[in-house]
């Protein structure tokens, strides 16, 4: 999740609002800052940079100007880009009044805005969430995980999925509320491939007409609406492609036809999905004859890496690829945003869960198969 934070800070899109004013940057700094420079960046929709610059005198800097309309900014100390420090480039929101920044070393604190007040709290709360997991972090550093029993594990998992979930509600939230001004439209972009269906409606429905009509705004709702469209409960999207022997095959020729089918993508070149196959390997000798049947669809690029990964790990179920990678019509159609990612469908073709892995996907398939279900 600490990912997250940086994608946020590295984000350089321009992002509108609809407002007119003058506004005005009152900054202080600490007095080891003063003869450097501070930088203004904002990239527009049109691709143009713009960058303001000042000097920092006796612990103090100002900037002022008039904006059509608040736009995100990017502020660096010392360089346009200073992203050997995690503290820069800051991302503020340039709106009408008077806006406080507040500067160190590594440091940045901003203010005085409804909207950057409101940002500052969430990166404050956000700050405190990492505390606390720096100091989890230290508690298990020491432990040899050989040492633990699976509760343990699964105990230490638990602890980091919270830790998790928590920024990602803080974003959540903060997104939701200012999802109609830019620094929350660009909280929310970099949070989005972390998002469920529901949270993603939950800030669109919260969206006016003008973040609805935008081109990022009309991504995001189809974007939702595909993700509608593979959901628990939806029947399966139908794909043709070549198999290993060039055989045009497609999903239909499994899927609805009285059997639960698991649909894995995956690529030879994605070490996590490498390391699902014997948990797949296992579930195929056990229920191949059970009314079970798995379809692996590649985003390989290459045919002999796909076909040479599959005779090395010994996937004997069947397998089709149009091997173009992210340019796959899988991609698009299974809203995929990264693999790893398998779609359990029931004799229906129905959709009955995404993202089975390990003992639960074992434990999944016992439920259904072995009780008869």
């Amino acid at each position: 999740m600490n990912k997250l934070f940086l994608v946020l800070i590295a984000m350089t899109m321009c992002l509108s609002c609809t407002s007119k004013g003058e506004y005005t940057i009152k900054g202080t700094a600490s007095k080891d800052l003063d003869g450097k420079k501070v930088y203004l960046k904002n990239k527009r929709e049109d691709g143009v940079e713009r960058i303001d610059s000042t000097e920092i005198k006796a612990g103090k800097f100002s900037f002022q100007g008039v904006l059509e309309k608040p736009a995100l900014y990017f502020l660096s100390l010392g360089k346009v880009d200073h992203f050997d420090n995690p503290a820069y480039p800051a991302p503020l929101l340039i709106e009408p009044g008077q806006i406080t920044i507040g500067l160190s070393s590594n440091e940045v604190k901003i203010g005085g805005t409804p909207v950057n007040i409101a940002f500052q709290k969430k990166i404050d709360a956000e700050a405190k969430l990492f505390e606390r997991m720096k100091m989890m972090e230290q508690k298990y550093v020491s432990v040899n995980p050989a040492t633990l029993s699976a509760e343990e594990i699964q105990k230490i998992n638990n602890e980091y999925a919270a830790f998790e979930d928590s920024v990602k509600i803080l974003n959540l939230n903060f997104a939701t509320e200012n999802i109609n001004n830019p620094l929350g439209e660009g909280v929310f972009l970099s949070l989005i491939n972390y998002l469920s269906l529901e949270q993603i409606e939950m800030v669109i429905n919260n969206a006016g007409d003008d973040f609805k009509s935008k081109e990022t705004g009309k991504m995001i709702i189809n974007m939702a609406d595909r993700m509608k469209r593979v959901s628990v409960g939806q029947k399966f999207i139908d794909l043709t492609m070549p198999d290993i022997s060039g055989k045009e095959i497609s999903i239909s020729d499994y899927a609805g036809n009285g059997k639960y089918v698991l649909i894995d993508f995956w690529a030879s070149w994605c070490g996590p999905c490498i390391a699902e196959i014997p948990t797949f390997i296992e579930a195929y000798k056990l229920y191949k004859d059970k009314n079970f049947e798995i379809v692996g669809i590649s985003l390989d690029a290459k045919a002999e890496s796909w076909k040479a990964a599959i005779r090395k790990n010994n996937m004997e179920w069947p397998q089709m690829s149009d091997l173009k990678q992210w340019k796959s019509k899988a991609v698009e159609n299974y809203n995929l945003n990264s693999i790893p990612h398998t779609i359990l469908l029931d004799p229906n073709g129905i959709i009955i869960a995404k993202n089975l892995r390990g003992a639960e996907l074992m434990e999944k398939l016992r439920e259904l198969i072995e009780s008869g279900i």
